[in-house]
């Protein structure tokens, strides 16, 4: 889920296409800058274990979904994948005012949309600032799948009021967030305690889109893409999405080189990770995120052996990411609505078992503090008092909360079908429930989409879902907990508080954090909040992830960095002596 929430035919053609032996190193140009490099006919083979759900850029919802929507879509910031510090995109100037919190941005003339048949003769025309006015506007108003609150509330001034204006119909006020001040020139008038306004201009959301697209394709730009970024959708074949390098792309490199360097990225989506590794190992994959947990431990002995044959040769990247995994509870449905049976769930729970068993040490640590993960220098993440797996507390609460477990019905916990971890896990959690409580639940899997439709609608109780950032930002995790997000019809979509959470209290001093302008108060008001959330034990943290990557030893530049946001602008291949070997 975003900050967002985290077969046959195909593989013949991935290899036939893309064989180490054949791909990029016969156009090399003599006299390059990177005459060492294969960058002409570059096409870098990754894979995703779960399939997107909506790519179109207001509706995204899961980090699978943000890392391709990347690749073809460009806000007006974007962020240094090297740092995560905000730097300009779209945006060629700008200028912001402190004291009225107003940003005036200056576009880019040189930034076209992708070719495409939305547009006269297919070809892509220049972005303006009318578009930018119509993305954000659109974003402000209410939709099918936005019924309850703007995303953009508290962000941009008049972002409440438009949206029920429109929501209500008659007499609709106008949207002061955002006003177009000539062909290249827009402003945007943020709200008291919304933030920094260029690391919100960088997220998924903020992404410029055309309104014809729009027009042509409505919900169907859930999977066709149109957008300014890097790269363009050439095809999607069952299993294989591939994109081309956009030729008229406006970024160069600091040596004045067009970008991107790739010639396009091959996306698969194979779920079973043991296939993931082996196609990997055969050299049809440039890149493995996320290892086989039977595999784990052979991986981290090899690659600190040198001159083994194993994976010794490929470069491992570990790092620990800013997200958290959880158990979820919709606390308007029975038994859930009952705190004292959500803490027997909690201290029923042993997370050193996790991940120590199902997840082979594949994580950061065990979930022992706050729903924040480790990470953030200036919080103090471990200051939070979590759960740790109490057998005897669990009980305690069990017979609090009055509730009869041998009136229960078999409690489904709903799981994403990506990979093996998650059968594994949820199977763990079954047996220590069972065996702490007594507690009979089943294991039902879906895709991944499915999961956050559920939830987001209500429809599902009870889940296991992880929450990754998609900027670093203590606000990226709290937030998601903000009663303003939650409808008071039970039936409406509730997102990012897919768990209809609410506490006054809570929201109050995530206000008073969003309101300072001095670190330090901003982050006692934040762990004041924590503390409060996790008393109330809406949700059960099961350990903070930590990313594990393999790379081909010829990938050069591929920056990474705690959110997973993979930026392929300047990453080129290096040719090898003896690449066959490989």
């Amino acid at each position: 889920m975003k900050g967002i929430l985290h077969f046959g035919v195909f593989c013949l053609i991935l290899l036939a296409a893309c064989s180490e032996d054949q791909t990029n190193a016969d156009t090399l140009k003599e006299g390059d800058p990177l005459s060492t490099a294969y960058s002409g006919s570059g096409l870098f083979r990754l894979n995703e274990a779960e399939k997107p759900g909506s790519l179109f850029p207001p509706s995204i919802t899961d980090v699978v979904s943000a890392r391709i929507a990347s690749q073809v879509y460009e806000g007006l910031f974007r962020l240094d994948p090297g740092n995560l510090e905000p730097i300009p995109c779209i945006a060629e100037k700008w200028n912001y005012d402190e004291s009225t919190r107003e940003l005036m941005v200056w576009l880019k003339k040189d930034v076209f949309f992708h070719d495409d048949p939305c547009f006269p003769k297919g070809t892509g025309r220049r972005l303006g600032a009318d578009d930018v006015v119509t993305c954000f506007t659109r974003l402000a108003s209410p939709s099918k799948r936005r019924t309850s609150i703007s995303p953009l509330a508290g962000v941009l001034i008049g972002a409440e009021e438009y949206f029920e204006s429109e929501k209500v119909g008659g007499n609709v006020v106008d949207f002061q967030g955002v006003k177009y001040q000539g062909e290249n020139q827009v402003s945007f008038f943020f709200a008291e305690g919304s933030g920094d306004p260029f690391i919100f201009l960088s997220q998924t959301i903020a992404y410029i889109y055309p309104q014809e697209a729009l027009d042509k394709y409505g919900y169907g730009l859930d999977k066709h893409m149109v957008g300014t970024g890097p790269f363009r959708v050439s095809s999607w074949e069952e299993g294989l999405l591939l994109l081309e390098k956009n030729p008229s792309y406006h970024l160069k490199n600091n040596t004045g080189l067009d970008l991107p360097l790739l010639d396009g990225l091959a996306i698969s989506f194979i779920m079973d990770k043991k296939e993931e590794l082996s196609k990997f190992r055969s050299g049809a994959l440039d890149m493995i995120y996320s290892l086989p947990n039977e595999y784990v431990s052979e991986v981290l002995k090899d690659s600190y052996t040198k001159g083994g044959r194993g994976f010794s040769h490929y470069h491992l990247i570990r790092t620990p990411e800013l997200s958290t995994e959880i158990l979820g509870f919709n606390l308007q449905k029975t038994p859930f609505s009952n705190e004292d049976f959500r803490k027997a769930i909690a201290f029923s729970i042993n997370k050193n078992s996790l991940v120590d068993g199902p997840l082979k040490g594949q994580a950061y640590s065990p979930g022992t503090a706050g729903f924040v993960p480790p990470g953030f220098s200036s919080y103090r993440y471990d200051s939070t008092r979590g759960y740790v797996g109490n057998q005897d507390s669990a009980l305690i609460y069990l017979e609090r909360s009055g509730v009869n477990i041998d009136e229960l019905p078999v409690l489904d916990l709903c799981i994403a079908s990506k990979g093996n971890n998650n059968v594994a896990v949820a199977d763990e959690i079954r047996k220590q429930l069972k065996e702490a409580l007594g507690l009979e639940i089943g294991i039902r899997i879906l895709s991944f989409s499915d999961l956050v439709s559920g939830v987001s609608k209500g429809e599902i109780d009870f889940y296991r879902i992880g929450w990754a950032a998609d900027f670093p930002s203590v606000t990226e995790f709290l937030d998601v907990f903000a009663s303003n997000s939650v409808p008071l019809d039970e039936n409406e979509i509730s997102f990012p508080n897919v768990g209809r959470y609410r506490n006054k209290k809570f929201d109050n001093w995530l206000n008073k954090a969003r309101n300072s302008f001095v670190d330090s108060i901003r982050m006692a008001c934040f762990s004041e909040a924590e503390q409060i959330l996790m008393r109330d034990c809406p949700i059960v943290v099961l350990w903070y992830d930590e990313g594990f990557q393999l790379l081909q030893p010829y990938v050069k530049n591929l920056k990474i960095n705690p959110i997973q946001y993979r930026d392929f602008r300047e990453v080129y291949f290096e040719l090898p002596e003896g690449l066959a070997e490989y």
